[in-house]
């Protein structure tokens, strides 16, 4: 079994134009599968283009929560019920559970980053909050503490890293990495997620970080935890290249592989990158 996941940014501004074509997008790709991409195996996630996040009250230095606006999400929402024909919960999370044919089974809990008010001159920064984190351990099951021999994984817009070689120095706008990314962390590792996949800046882009409980009195890095953060790439953008990347299951690795995208039909899309992630 197959399925797609979308990191973010599927449209510019939350213009309902971008979400159209989206629509036919994923219409385009299941004309050629036989197992085709349904609200059983497409998981989104919102991208700070995706909500409107310009509002007149911002010039005023009125803080607004775009993610709570039914004006800002409303373009998203629909997007999201023609997925799932169900209307997203108060975080705009969600999550799937999957069986690959290698007999893994897969859980994927798609976080919000964009629960950080907006003010004029500061937006669409990534913050994830504890309530959302919270509860989306609760609606995956996952704090019931069980012992899983499941692959557990975590999507989101914004990058937990710094995923640029070098990032463009504004000083009126601070970096874009999750302003609560130590708490991501410790919860990723409390409930044993073993990857962390990302869109935003349109990087591919891979990490292994070993973590451990840094409250104990004597630390065991033999005992530490590994998980990966996985930068998608990114399609669109001017000045980028346009790369996605896909995931093979397989019962003992994971199998990552970066595509390069020709829009123009000069050279046919092709592997660029390939990387084998044990489990």
């Amino acid at each position: 079994m197959g399925g797609l996941l979308i990191t973010g940014d599927i449209t510019s501004f939350g213009e309902e134009a971008g979400f159209e074509m989206a629509k036919e997008f994923i219409k385009e790709l299941n004309r050629d599968l036989v197992r085709k991409f349904n609200a059983e195996n497409i998981i989104i996630c919102p991208g700070n283009h995706d909500l409107i996040r310009k509002d007149k009250n911002l010039d005023k230095g009125i803080p607004e929560k775009v993610w709570e606006n039914p004006t800002s999400i409303k373009a998203y929402k629909e997007f999201y019920y023609s997925i799932y024909s169900l209307n997203p919960n108060q975080y705009l999370a969600c999550g799937r559970k999957l069986l690959m044919p290698c007999g893994r089974t897969v859980e994927i809990a798609s976080l919000n980053s964009l629960i950080l008010q907006q003010y004029k001159d500061f937006e669409g920064h990534g913050f994830l909050s504890g309530e959302q984190l919270e509860y989306v351990a609760e609606q995956m099951g996952w704090k019931n503490n069980e012992q899983t021999s499941s692959i557990r994984m975590v999507m989101m817009h914004h990058h937990y890293l710094p995923a640029c070689f070098i990032e463009q120095v504004d000083v009126t706008k601070p970096s874009s990495v999750v302003y609560d990314s130590e708490h991501l962390m410790q919860w990723l590792t409390k409930y044993n997620v073993r990857f962390l996949l990302h869109g935003h800046k349109h990087q591919s882009f891979i990490k292994k970080i070993i973590n451990f409980d840094s409250n104990n009195e004597t630390v065991d890095v033999n005992q530490s935890k590994e998980l990966y953060v996985i930068g998608m790439g990114g399609t669109g953008a001017s000045k980028c290249d346009n790369k996605f990347a896909t995931l093979t299951f397989k019962f003992n690795e994971i199998v990552v592989r970066y595509f390069r995208i020709h829009a123009d039909n000069i050279e046919s899309d092709k592997c660029i990158q390939t990387i084998h992630i044990p489990l």
